[in-house]
């Protein structure tokens, strides 16, 4: 697995097909660490000609203000890649309740298509189940 590391922050395909990219963060998140993950990520997964799923890993990250990260969602909804099929994020239950509360009352079609999962190891093996049933199914 190559890591790309943007301060404390990492992108790494998941895959030798370049078919799972992770975004891993660690400590705190600002808007302005997260704009070179993001640019990084974006660019990786554009350089694709296939879908790629994304796993986003907030399981070590602290955010300070709810507010910030909804401005992190917010912004990456615009900045989505077309080959960009499925994300899926690793966090704790607590990260997820808040998450959920703070984003109820906007109308943000990604959060609804997001799905979280509390390990690595639940994300991948969803995401590897749903390449396998479309494989299967094409």
């Amino acid at each position: 697995m190559e890591w790309v590391r943007v301060e404390q922050h990492r992108v790494a395909w998941l895959d030798t097909a370049h078919t799972i990219i992770q975004q891993s963060y660690t400590g705190t998140l600002y808007l302005d660490e997260y704009l070179p993950v993001l640019e990084r990520c974006a660019t990786l997964i554009r350089m694709e000609s296939h879908p790629v799923d994304v796993i986003i890993d907030v399981r070590r990250l602290h955010i300070n203000q709810m507010r910030e990260f909804l401005a992190i969602v917010r912004y990456v909804t615009s900045k989505v890649p077309s080959n960009q099929r499925r994300v899926v994020v690793c966090a704790d239950r607590l990260f997820i309740n808040a998450l959920a509360d703070a984003t109820s009352s906007l109308a943000l079609k990604t959060m609804a298509e997001i799905e979280f999962f509390e390990t690595l190891d639940q994300a991948i093996r969803h995401l590897t189940r749903q390449i396998e049933k479309e494989v299967f199914c094409s």
